[in-house]
């Protein structure tokens, strides 16, 4: 059904008489209602042929994989991926987004971004205990708590704090994924993504490590490099835009000159919670996020947002996704259950694109130059105007 058809919008989600991103409404407001995916979705019998061509058409797709059912049937199989000992750096946040940005009048756009509190080198096995006391709590049942320094205790002790894994990796996972039964998804990804490279090992400039309690959402953004997320626990839910609508998301940056502000989330160990601290030098990361808030757009900021178009696609363990390169994605992980992903990244040439996907990057890269001058001039202006 349409989302007319469902319970009134809010006032605030109407413009000049048209909805706004009707299915991502849907997804937020009315989380019970069927929305259908515009994701390509290939079976895990599909020929490498079939999903290779799809991805000349630069959207993202869907794919099932055979070397990934274990992990359909046995929800417990991943804890197994990397030895107890192995190190990995965790993130807290004291809401469910990554790196956040958030209404700021110091800023000269008016907003800013704060970066998570980092542990660094928290053992795998330690890694599952968090997560799993974070399920349990969730749920509304008691946990015993892991064994962990006062300050950090107090800080997992805290609801309102989310510990997650971002995209990270070492040598371990490495190992882990290119000698064992997940070896077998990173030939087969490659011969789709890369069908004339002899090996993975070549093209493969990145492989990460996703992990959380589920209820996580990162903000809007896009990624220089073409990307599959294979999917190994939990559900997550995606929503995307084509790299042509650039314009109607206000692209911002933070941490550079004229751009938005910079923090640190820092941990006050006499109380265990976290506190705000400005970076002062900051030269900025050279990412790209958006300045909508998906879950509040507020379309009297930001308007043409009206007419942008999101792409909705949802997976589940043994399910990969592919993310053409540059494309504008949100990623929302189901709550209450472990989620688990892993992150692999192809490089593509400009040449590349132009030829099989007939998508022009130096052009786009041109205009999203414009884009972001635009976007920081619109939210100066709208700064300049709430100062008065």
């Amino acid at each position: 059904s349409s989302c007319l058809q469902m319970t009134p919008l809010p006032a605030g989600c109407i413009m000049k008489r048209r909805l706004v991103s009707c299915q991502l409404l849907a997804l937020y407001l009315f989380p019970t209602s069927t929305v259908a995916s515009q994701c390509l979705n290939f079976p895990a019998d599909a020929r490498a042929k079939e999903v290779r061509e799809a991805l000349k058409q630069n959207r993202p797709l869907t794919a099932a994989f055979h070397e990934l059912q274990k992990y359909r049937d046995n929800a417990r199989h991943w804890e197994d991926l990397l030895p107890g000992h192995s190190p990995l750096n965790i993130a807290v946040s004291d809401s469910r987004g990554f790196y956040n940005s958030f209404l700021d009048p110091k800023s000269e756009i008016g907003l800013s971004r704060i970066w998570p509190y980092m542990i660094e080198e928290a053992p795998w096995g330690a890694l599952l205990e968090i997560m799993e006391f974070q399920v349990q709590r969730s749920r509304g049942q008691a946990g015993s708590i892991p064994d962990l320094p006062p300050e950090l205790s107090k800080l997992l002790q805290d609801p309102s704090n989310t510990w997650y894994v971002n995209g990270q990796s070492n040598d371990d996972l490495w190992q882990s994924i290119t000698s064992g039964e997940l070896v077998q998804v990173l030939k087969r990804l490659t011969a789709i993504q890369k069908p004339n490279t002899a090996t993975f090992e070549k093209e493969l400039p990145r492989l990460n490590l996703w992990l959380s309690a589920g209820a996580t959402i990162s903000n809007l953004h896009f990624d220089p490099s073409d990307n599959w997320m294979c999917q190994l626990s939990g559900k997550k839910t995606f929503i995307m835009f084509h790299p042509n609508d650039t314009e109607k998301l206000y692209p911002v940056q933070y941490g550079i000159e004229g751009g938005g502000g910079d923090y640190n989330s820092v941990l006050d160990e006499s109380t265990g919670t976290l506190v705000k601290q400005v970076i002062d030098d900051a030269e900025g990361d050279g990412k790209a996020y958006s300045a909508v808030n998906l879950q509040e757009p507020d379309l009297t900021r930001f308007p043409l947002f009206a007419d942008a178009t999101p792409v909705t696609c949802s997976i589940g363990p043994g399910q990969c996704i592919w993310i053409p390169q540059l494309w504008w994605h949100n990623v929302a992980a189901q709550e209450s259950e472990i989620n688990l992903s892993l992150n692999l990244w192809y490089r593509v040439a400009a040449e590349e694109q132009l030829q099989f996907r007939g998508f022009d990057l130096k052009d786009h890269f041109q205009r999203m130059i414009q884009s972001f001058q635009r976007s920081t001039d619109h939210l100066k202006h709208l700064q300049l105007r709430e100062d008065l």
